[in-house]
């Protein structure tokens, strides 16, 4: 069984247990509020060991906010149902977010949520614990969390000073601009039940937050989705536009975003017995419109085998990249460019890896493939496919838990025995490890 049958399974559990109306408390929600302004916070330098205490909330923290990440750029074709209407912007109301700025245990890595290399020198990662960045290649960690984070569902890490997070109460969205020195909070004018806070960010200044809509969650066309802009760096939100995410017949689509891409991506679940949707979902508005695509098909990604965007992004042209990540008789990593007609497909290029893999877009002609099993091999491509680079990797890999932001330069993070390497053994020592040599070997902090 693969992770994406996994996440399934626990994306089911998870939609009987926990209902999707419930909130933060009142109390919670006015203490966040009371909370004073911005503050100079002191970066803690980290390292060491911990036992996994928290490993179950990781994961179903994984599992709460894989739903949902989106973007902005071209403007998408509208779906068939009405998805967008103008709303107000939104109230303005500061909230200080001091730094916690404790000594941080050893082992800050035993359990790992979400990280990503966003220069050759900088990376983000956060835990059930904290927040924490590296400003120097994974060689010293420091703990740059605003005072009321919480592990959240999803987090933007948009360049090397910037990333926007939600605070406990889910609805405060808070923003720094100067690597986690200082931060800053804005509230969003959205009721309890609302979902977990999603990003989707194409530059430090412009992007978008996206919730559920509870008076429309889970309708037969589609859920409701409350969607929030900013274009000054998170000192104002404009909104609630409202979304819907595409309905599929075979229930619990999965929405989720490529790494290194600003869209927000829907596609089918399979069911046994029954023909699999060949087509997805994109949205470059947070979620506002949507756009219909089909899947590229052919001897290389089968029409009726399961599938999901593993890449994609706009190049230059106007035209889309897409790198499907396929289940079934073939396991090739295809590039494949849209052409004039949007839903015509043509293969761009192939890695030459014929295992199971995941593609990331650095640029429109820079690609890094990371296959899994032993032995891991890191591919990577500065002109569109028309020459590889193959570099044996020191990890091995068993999870897509990789980014990439340059061909030499990635992180990666696992929390064992899910992930194998000779540094990482044994349950409860997880791990976060950085490349700076495109994978060759990887420096790990615990």
């Amino acid at each position: 069984m693969t992770d994406r049958p996994i996440e399934q399974q626990l994306r089911a559990w998870y939609a009987v247990q926990v209902p999707v109306t419930e909130g933060a408390p009142s109390a919670l929600r006015a203490g966040v509020v009371a909370i004073p302004r911005d503050v100079v916070v002191r970066p803690v330098q980290l390292g060491g060991q911990r036992r996994l205490a928290l490993l179950a909330a990781a994961v179903l923290a994984t599992i709460i906010g894989g739903w949902l990440l989106g973007g902005i750029g071209h403007q998408p074709t509208p779906s068939p149902s009405p998805t967008k209407t103008a709303g107000p912007t939104a109230p303005p109301t500061p909230i200080d977010t001091t730094s916690q700025t404790q000594q941080a245990p050893a082992g800050i890595f035993a359990a790992v949520r979400m990280a990503r290399a966003v220069s050759d020198t900088v990376a983000w990662a956060a835990t059930p614990d904290g927040l924490y960045r590296t400003p120097d290649a994974g060689q010293t960690w420091q703990a740059v969390q605003p005072l009321g984070w919480a592990l959240p569902a999803d987090a933007a890490f948009v360049d090397a000073e910037t990333a926007y997070v939600p605070l406990e109460d889910g609805v405060t969205i808070a923003v720094t601009h100067d690597a986690g020195q200082t931060w800053t909070s804005r509230s969003v004018p959205v009721d309890a039940g609302a979902g977990l806070a999603s990003f989707s960010f194409n530059s430090a200044a412009s992007g978008y937050v996206t919730f559920y809509d509870p008076a429309h969650y889970d309708k037969p066309d589609g859920t409701g989705l409350l969607v929030f802009g900013t274009s000054d760096g998170g000192a104002t939100w404009v909104g609630p536009a409202h979304g819907l995410q595409p309905a599929f017949k075979n229930k619990m689509p999965k929405v989720s975003a490529a790494h290194g891409s600003p869209f927000l991506v829907s596609t089918a679940a399979q069911t046994e017995g029954q023909p699999f949707e060949n087509w997805f979902y994109t949205s470059e508005d947070g979620g506002a419109t949507w756009a219909r695509l089909p899947f590229p098909s052919g001897a290389l990604a089968p029409k009726n085998d399961l599938k999901a965007v593993g890449a994609i992004m706009r190049g230059p042209d106007g035209h889309l990249l897409v790198a499907p990540d396929l289940e079934g008789a073939s396991e090739a990593q295809v590039v494949y460019r849209n052409g004039d007609e949007p839903s015509s497909w043509s293969e761009l290029a192939q890695a030459p890896s014929s295992s199971s893999a995941s593609v990331q877009f650095v640029s429109a002609t820079t690609w890094v493939v990371t296959t899994f099993g032993a032995p891991s091999t890191i591919e990577s491509t500065t002109d569109s496919g028309t020459h590889w680079r193959a570099i044996d990797s020191s990890l091995v890999f068993q999870t897509r838990n990789v980014t990439w932001a340059s061909t030499e330069t990635g992180i990666a993070w696992s929390t064992c025995p899910a992930f194998v390497s000779n540094s990482c053994s044994g349950s409860g020592t997880g791990a976060v490890f950085i490349t700076t040599d495109g994978g060759k070997t990887w420096r790990a902090t615990r």
